[in-house]
């Protein structure tokens, strides 16, 4: 894997992740970059805070999509979200949080926003149920608003496409209803296949099988405790991998 800054699972950690429902869909008339203004549901506990300190109901946020999806393909999606960037007056509005997405490495910025495609779950799961890295399932209760973009960009999230996998008989103790595997991962250009990780919920994902020829997000540049460095698939607390809503070329970076 090509040279990059390694974090740790706290670095990681500092990054709020959930899962969001995108409610309504409108085209951003505002915005300078063509955009969508999506308002999104991210759980009770995150709904009701956010009545609370604005007085608002739902979530707002403007997601540079439009070169890559209409307006009915974004709507009513279940979407990554990131909760705790500070909010962003953009135009009229209050920008509550960042919708993903996937893009190029190309160094122009016009072609990686032009080439941007929503990350969306696998399967259906709640709103504000946070990604993790073991396969638990937790919500998010409150938000930090407390990350900054150099947090959020030090962790290098990319698309592989799984070309093998299988049970980690490895591991001798693991929660019950999870199950760990192990996978072979094509992040494609000069990085190539790697061996990574995965903890899943062993009812969605009940064999290697249901993660054959897929193409989902890893965190690549995580350090373990051994202080060596294996990519892990992301998880929506273990109930959904995270995928391109439509097939991208492996190296996507998320953004």
């Amino acid at each position: 894997m090509e040279p990059t800054m390694l974090i740790t699972l706290a670095d990681f950690q500092r990054i709020q992740f959930v899962s969001a429902r995108i409610a309504s869909v409108k085209v951003n008339k505002t915005a300078r970059v063509p955009a969508y203004l999506c308002s999104l549901e991210l759980g009770t506990p995150l709904m009701e805070e956010h009545q609370h300190l604005h007085g608002k109901s739902q979530y707002f946020s403007s997601a540079q999509l439009t070169a890559q999806h209409t307006k009915e393909e974004v709507n009513g999606k279940t979407v990554l979200a990131v909760a705790n960037f500070p909010r962003k007056q953009i135009g009229p509005r209050m920008s509550d949080c960042l919708i993903t997405g996937v893009q190029t490495t190309n160094t122009d910025t016009v072609e990686r926003t032009a080439s941007t495609v929503l990350v969306q779950c696998s399967h259906d799961v709640q709103p504000g149920l946070l990604v993790t890295l073991t396969g638990k399932a937790e919500h998010l209760h409150t938000n930090d608003r407390d990350l900054t973009w150099q947090n959020f960009t030090a962790a290098s999230i990319k698309v592989g496409t799984v070309t093998d996998a299988s049970l980690d008989t490895s591991i001798q103790h693991i929660e019950s209803g999870l199950a760990a595997y192990i996978v072979c991962i094509d992040f494609g250009g000069n990085t190539g296949v790697h061996t990574a990780h995965a903890t899943l919920d062993s009812r969605v994902f009940a064999s290697p099988d249901a993660l054959l020829h897929k193409q989902m997000l890893a965190v690549t540049n995580l350090v373990n405790n051994d202080n060596s460095v294996t990519p892990i698939i992301l998880s929506v607390g273990g109930q959904a991998v995270l995928q391109p809503a439509k097939p991208v070329a492996n190296g996507y970076v998320l953004a």
